[in-house]
């Protein structure tokens, strides 16, 4: 077209070139706008659905569309034969498989490009409502975010609860929370050991259904016998945008439980008037407090953990404690040992957690260890010369509080007066 020659290539002529990443099948760091296909084998299936680097791939090419327009004499018709033959012919050849999706996000009209790159890329013009003004806020969100703050929680052996960030008045909605409805069946499907899960979960003794909040920090309201919350169904013209479905409680539980998106709404209220600071607590109801004292009246010593250990050292560990180590060894293998597993030299950084190893001691020096290490979920290798600063405790798998025989688990129970009668299916 007589203007300076450029390509889709990474690395192009004259500095015109797209440094694209390469649009392959199967990028492992992708992110998709409509489904999560992170680490997969991408076929067919996947063709439609964007990605990431789709965004970005799309981004330099209109980058390098406006700036070839910039730097070229042309007409607004040649400006439009120009973009037709790279969505067309380039793109194809460069992109493969990904080429009618990247396609779809660059604008046909030449004279949009600009735009594009002025608002942000091919993603904020693709979701141009995104981005809202504080008078639209205002009118149709709600914020929650600052209504409630985690912290240590006031009532003993709680762990963290949920304190309020501002004052409250006597039913003031302190926090929304969407509901993923969640059959009881799948938590309780191992009688002996059903899923933490439940202990999170809003329901009722005579429902199969079960409700788990996604509200913000709303997890973290402990039960009070006094409490200064309580929980009920958020009305539909307080929802401001959340899809909310108050009539799927005229649905029976099969009927809900069929459905594949959120569609139940409730909310955290002020009981009474609450000032900042104060812990939030709801009442979890008769039959949990009945499962929590059956609890602590059969309490037993606690297994010994790796905090304990940390502070005793005992050298011998108990079963359900393990060494770890911060191990990032040196590339070169220094000899095998006689499990054929290779033995490398430690390596001195700084911990990071993606480096801790679960290991087997084998010898202890003055200062240092030799060490069994599985490092990778396949490979076994033996490390010498790890010093004892970078070796600590942890709990084995499985051994931790959260799996020990007879934790409570127990679903936070919905007032009678408040729980469906359609979804009352084991009466």
């Amino acid at each position: 077209y007589g203007g300076q020659a450029w390509s889709l290539k990474p690395g192009g002529r004259d500095g015109k070139g797209v440094n694209a990443p390469k649009a392959s099948d199967n990028d492992d760091d992708d992110d998709s706008d409509f489904d999560d296909v992170s680490g997969r084998e991408y076929d067919d299936a996947y063709q439609d659905t964007i990605r990431q680097s789709d965004y970005e791939y799309a981004d330099q090419i209109v980058k390098a569309m406006v700036q070839f327009y910039e730097e070229s004499d042309g007409s607004i018709q040649l400006q439009h034969d120009i973009l037709d033959f790279v969505m067309d012919h380039i793109l194809p050849a460069a992109a493969g498989k990904r080429a009618k999706i990247i396609r779809s996000l660059i604008p046909s009209n030449p004279q949009t490009l600009q735009r594009v790159v002025d608002i942000g890329g091919t993603f904020h013009h693709r979701y141009s409502d995104m981005i809202r003004s504080e008078g639209w806020l205002r009118q149709n969100g709600m914020c929650v975010v600052d209504n409630i703050r985690v912290g240590r929680s006031t009532i003993p052996n709680a762990g963290r609860g949920a304190f309020a960030q501002r004052s409250f008045t006597k039913h003031e909605i302190i926090v929304p929370t969407p509901m993923v409805h969640i059959s009881r069946k799948q938590l309780e499907r191992d009688q002996q050991q059903p899923q933490l899960l439940l202990n999170y979960c809003f329901g009722h003794p005579e429902s199969s259904l079960l409700l788990l909040p996604l509200g913000p920090m709303a997890t973290y309201i402990n039960h009070s016998p006094k409490p200064n919350a309580y929980i009920t169904w958020m009305a539909t013209s307080d929802t401001k945008g959340l899809t909310n479905r108050p009539y799927w409680q005229d649905k029976s539980v099969e009927q809900v439980l069929r459905k594949k998106y959120v569609g139940i709404v409730m909310k955290i209220v002020a009981l009474r008037d609450i000032l900042p600071g104060e812990e939030i607590v709801l009442d979890y109801g008769n039959d949990w407090q009945r499962a929590y004292d059956g609890i602590r009246a059969s309490d037993t010593a606690w297994p010994l953990k790796a905090q304990d250990l940390r502070r005793r050292h005992r050298d011998r560990l108990p079963r359900n404690v393990g060494m770890a180590c911060f191990i990032r060894s040196e590339y070169k293998v220094l000899r095998y040992n006689r499990n054929n597993q290779q033995i490398t030299q430690f390596v001195e950084t700084s911990p990071r957690g993606e480096d801790l190893c679960i290991v087997d001691v084998l010898a202890r020096h003055a200062g240092n260890y030799t060490v069994l290490a599985r490092v990778s979920l396949d490979r076994v290798e033996q490390v010498e010369n790890v010093p004892r600063t970078a070796c600590t405790f942890v709990d084995r798998p499985y051994t931790s509080d959260l799996h020990v025989d007879g934790a409570l688990r127990q679903v936070i129970r919905i007032p009678d007066e408040q729980f469906p009668l359609a979804w009352r299916d084991l009466r």
